[in-house]
């Protein structure tokens, strides 16, 4: 529902590309982005830091607005 309003504000606002971005071993958010319709768009090594420290690639997933 909070993913649905935060759409329905953007397009009030005149926005239609939306972008989001998690690290590449969060399997949770990247199938939950998934299934919003956000598709993976690419990434950066080493970009975000795990809690023990360890450098991993961001996903990062992008979605046009209707």
């Amino acid at each position: 529902a909070l993913m649905r309003r935060l759409e329905d504000e953007a397009r009030a606002r005149g926005r239609s590309l939306l972008f989001l971005d998690t690290s590449v071993g969060a399997a949770g958010a990247v199938a939950f982005y998934e299934k919003l319709g956000y598709t993976a768009c690419g990434g950066i090594p080493d970009f975000a830091a795990n809690p023990d420290g360890t450098l991993v690639a961001n996903a990062i997933f992008c979605k046009r607005l209707g």
